[in-house]
């Protein structure tokens, strides 16, 4: 029993200040995670846009930002329409996308892995928006020459081919 009445004394005194500290009835605030202050910051950087779900950034345009620590983000957040982009190869970093159909869109990103996760055609434009290729619809790219690691722009085509 003596064991027990230190313990109890203890949980009590814990209770009593950690009960102190919030007013009646509130509960604690938890810490924003990394992946909403990452959104946040983005949201900073290229206003505009709306936060949703806590790490998402979307525009009007269909365009979007995705926080996440880098290796989270897999080709199972590609949903279907859209042209995804990661910063890393093996889509793994950094991830947005684009969506769309008969236009073209700036890019300001690292592109190091894509997936044409669209049922048209996308034309990928190079770091000095000078050259382009066209990729089929579905198409997936797990590494990007050197040159298309900074591509200028995409275009989302309306059809099968550019």
């Amino acid at each position: 029993m003596t064991t027990i009445r230190p313990l109890l004394v203890l949980t009590i005194a814990i209770t009593a200040i950690w009960g102190s500290a919030l007013p009646a009835g509130a509960s604690p605030t938890p810490a924003p995670t990394t992946t909403s202050v990452l959104a946040r910051d983005y949201l900073r950087a290229h206003p505009g846009g709306v936060l949703r779900a806590g790490n998402e950034v979307v525009y009007p345009d269909g365009s979007g930002f995705v926080a996440g620590d880098i290796g989270t983000k897999s080709l199972g957040e590609c949903a279907s329409g859209r042209f995804c982009m990661w910063s890393s190869a093996s889509y793994t970093g950094s991830f947005t996308y684009v969506t769309g159909s008969g236009v073209t869109k700036p890019l300001t990103q690292t592109v190091r892995s894509f997936w044409n996760n669209r049922s048209q055609a996308a034309r990928l434009y190079d770091n000095a928006g000078t050259s382009s290729t066209c990729y089929g619809a579905g198409v997936k790219k797990s590494a990007v020459a050197v040159s298309y690691q900074s591509p200028a722009k995409v275009l989302l085509a309306s059809g099968a081919s550019c």
